[in-house]
């Protein structure tokens, strides 16, 4: 299966004591031949000293639409839970899908949290909350 795009969405850092925040950022990378995927910038909230967290949506062709993929990363051991909703829609109708649970990410492991396939243009956003702190990361098709 080859990606069509992939959403980045990384871990920000809010100090305990004043709230200052450090960047928070998303980017979008894809292949000269991806579908129109957009990605708007990732809320992070962070309690000092907790491992980062990078939370991804990869977006690939299938027969027929579209697969997409909740994905993270941790540079540090971390544990929480996840919520994935991915709203869709094409001439058959429109539907709603919706995952999450517990997770556990491994220091410089790619932990892949759900998956799901749907045909049409979409919007998914993937919810992430660990002890440290919580993380969103969104997604969508572009109409064209």
């Amino acid at each position: 299966m080859k990606p069509i795009g992939m959403i980045f969405c990384a871990a920000a850092v809010v100090a305990a004591a004043g709230g200052a925040q450090a960047g928070i950022g998303a980017w979008f990378a894809s292949s000269s031949d991806a579908a129109p995927v957009a990605a708007t910038p990732a809320t992070t909230l962070a309690a000092s000293g907790a491992a980062p967290l990078r939370c991804r949506i990869d977006a690939a062709p299938t027969r027929g639409g579209t697969r997409l993929v909740a994905v993270v990363e941790a540079d540090g051991d971390v544990a929480g839970r996840y919520s994935f909703a991915v709203e869709g829609g094409g001439s058959g109708g429109t539907s709603t899908i919706r995952q999450g649970g517990a997770f556990a990410a491994t220091a410089g492991v790619t932990e892949v949290l759900s998956e799901t396939s749907l045909s049409g243009r979409f919007t998914a956003t993937l919810l992430v909350d660990w002890s440290g702190g919580a993380t969103r990361c969104t997604a969508s098709s572009l109409t064209l």
